[in-house]
């Protein structure tokens, strides 16, 4: 399962480069499949391949602060900063219990989202 993650982010990395597909591909889900993968994967390497498509496409200058504004009401938006300075640090500040003035993240808050995510994603 892990390899065909890691097949659709290369294909979806590439896909990427073209803002209408961006467009489309938000339109048709592509972003709670995607934070799915990042929510709830297994694989530490799929997590961050996903993290580092998801900050593409935050940084698309057409689509990406509304890509931003869709992720923002599901992640902070440290989370979103930290994917694009380090997709790896971004997934081990999601797993990790943050408690500091800029966020407060613990297990409950990281379970309710992978949960809400999970069924979005089934949905």
């Amino acid at each position: 399962m892990a390899a065909t993650h890691e097949l659709v982010l290369e294909v979806f990395q590439a896909l990427t480069s073209n803002t209408q597909i961006v467009k489309e591909s938000i339109q048709k889900g592509a972003l709670i499949y995607l934070l799915q993968l990042f929510c709830n994967s297994q694989n530490p390497t799929v997590r961050e391949e996903t993290a580092s498509l998801l900050a593409k496409m935050i940084t698309d200058k057409l689509v990406g602060p509304k890509v931003r504004i869709v992720l923002s009401k599901f992640l902070p938006l440290i989370f979103m900063d930290a994917m694009r300075d380090n997709s790896e640090a971004s997934v081990h500040m999601f797993e990790n219990n943050q408690e500091n003035p800029e966020l407060i993240w613990n297990d409950e808050a990281r379970e309710k989202v992978s949960g809400v995510v999970s069924k979005m994603n089934k949905e």
